[in-house]
């Protein structure tokens, strides 16, 4: 009997440690909703060099969202943590490390201008909610990880170490606005299911090894804006369909190996701001080179600079 008014104590103590732990900073389910342990794991993967002291901040035991830890971006209202990681121009040196996938609620991620090397990690798709992938300026060597992005709106990667052909999955997102592949090593021809991204309005691919002729389609894309294709050997003729879109406002194709006469309704379009032909030796421009060009627009190959 004198053991029996213990028990309302001890359920007592076994519900406040419960509380405890679930209120605990350091509790999982704290952990995984604002994708402190994806961000920790990234930090984790990198070398202890460059300008890896800007993230000192990011410290097991604190908020990724109520400390704003640097470059992130949170939506706590809405309870989804973090949505967007800007670590752009940052030096960071290593490779992307497979725990970045679990920051499920992750919207864009901007790794511009570092030195990361290697290949995006196995479970990079789990990033379903990802719109924007910005890594203009490393070292990665592949696209693998990026096919199961369903979300993904923009794709930028130029300024890398990409090699062989386009993979034939990028011309499967369709809900693509942007594709910047410039300033690799791509190769091959570009194939008609390009013309599936019906939503690009960007398409960057200059200063790689690209040939072939152009498939006629692309004049049909809906909402193309920019077509830079400049620094490739594509051949043949300029497609007279460049001047049946209705929507296209730059098109680079200088430093190419095309040939034949530039179609009249290419150079009569109205709305076209810029038209470089520059530097296709067998092309009979008939005088036009460069069309409504201002000074210092000679030349690009980055989508954002126009």
């Amino acid at each position: 009997m004198a053991g029996r008014p213990t028990r309302p104590l001890l359920v007592l103590a076994l519900l406040l440690a419960i509380g405890a732990v679930a209120a605990d900073e350091d509790g999982p389910g704290s952990e995984w909703r604002l994708g402190r342990a994806a961000l920790l794991s990234f930090k984790g993967g990198l070398k202890k060099q460059g300008s890896y002291g800007r993230l000192a901040n990011w410290r097991k035991g604190t908020d990724p969202c109520v400390d704003k830890w640097s470059g992130v971006s949170c939506l706590i209202d809405g309870q989804l943590g973090v949505t967007s990681l800007d670590l752009s121009y940052h030096s960071l040196r290593g490779t992307v490390a497979d725990g970045v996938s679990l920051a499920a609620e992750l919207q864009e991620l901007n790794l511009n201008g570092n030195r990361l090397s290697g290949t995006l990690p196995p479970h990079f798709g789990k990033l379903s909610n990802l719109r924007v992938l910005q890594m203009n300026d490393n070292k990665i060597e592949s696209l693998s990880g990026v096919e199961k992005l369903e979300s993904l709106e923009e794709l930028a990667m130029p300024g890398n170490m990409l090699q062989g052909e386009i993979p034939a999955f990028v011309f499967g997102m369709t809900q693509l606005t942007r594709l910047d592949l410039s300033q690799n090593g791509l190769n091959g021809t570009l194939p008609e299911g390009l013309c599936k991204l019906r939503e690009l309005k960007t398409l960057s691919l200059g200063q790689n090894l690209l040939s072939g002729s152009l498939p006629p389609c692309i004049g049909q894309m809906p909402k193309l804006k920019h077509a830079l294709l400049s620094y490739n050997t594509f051949s043949g003729p300029v497609p007279a369909f460049f001047g049946a879109s209705e929507t296209l406002t730059h098109l680079d194709l200088g430093n190419n190996e095309l040939e034949g006469e530039v179609p009249p309704s290419l150079t009569a379009r109205k709305g076209m701001k810029l038209l470089n032909l520059q530097y296709n030796p067998k092309l009979k421009t008939g005088g036009v080179h460069k069309q409504e060009l201002k000074p210092g627009q000679n030349s690009f190959g980055r989508s954002q600079d126009v």
